[in-house]
């Protein structure tokens, strides 16, 4: 991947937490995530921040997340599948 490169997933199934932690060396900007009861935050592997984006249904939000290999996504949608959508920026 290089920088400018688009990144996004939707996850196989829903009710599980996921996380996205790019290489040690990238830096990536969320624009955008959701899904039907959609929580999303940040962990480090000790210690998370989750934040509940929506509700009942399945909704998109925008945002201005940066993850790093030290901070990076974590994401779960109980209605649905959680996605994500998002650009390398280093």
């Amino acid at each position: 991947m290089a920088v400018g490169d688009i990144i996004s997933q939707i996850f196989a199934s829903s009710a599980t937490f996921y996380t996205f932690q790019p290489a040690a060396t990238v830096e990536i900007l969320i624009t955008e995530a959701g899904g039907s009861e959609c929580f999303l935050g940040l962990n480090d592997g000790v210690t998370g921040s989750i934040q509940q984006i929506s509700v009942a249904t399945a909704s998109s939000y925008s945002m201005k997340l940066g993850i790093t290999n030290t901070n990076y996504l974590y994401i779960r949608g109980n209605g649905s599948n959680p996605h994500y959508s998002g650009i390398q920026i280093k």
